[in-house]
């Protein structure tokens, strides 16, 4: 799913946007409530989107997925989850795309990373 703003777009992975548990981290994570849980899964509220304060609290909120199977990784030993490739903490592979992209479209629709 995507929604575009003036100067904001985001999109979430589909998988993502049905798993209630990460849906509901994405609402409770945003501080300018560009997200939303209802019946269907995950909500992007439009008219929320141009508020982004653009501080990945989203992209950090699913980073914690597991690249096997869409499972929630185990959170490491020192309490860090690991985000792109293997984390050398707790061994566990992360998803190399996370699968939340905010997108800047005042700046040619580069990536927030």
């Amino acid at each position: 799913m995507r929604s575009d703003g003036m100067f904001i777009a985001v999109e979430v992975d589909d998988d993502i946007a049905r798993d209630p548990t990460i849906a509901a981290r994405l609402a409770e994570a945003c501080p300018v409530d560009i997200f939303a849980t209802g019946e269907g899964g995950l909500q992007i509220v439009a008219e929320n989107l141009d508020e982004c304060v653009l501080c990945r609290l989203c992209i950090d909120a699913v980073a914690r997925r597991d690249a096997v199977e869409g499972q929630n990784a185990v959170e490491g030993k020192d309490g860090v989850y690991g985000q792109d490739g293997v984390d050398g903490r707790d061994g566990v592979e992360r998803r190399e795309t996370p699968g939340v992209r905010v997108m800047k479209l005042y700046d040619a629709g580069a990536l927030l990373a």
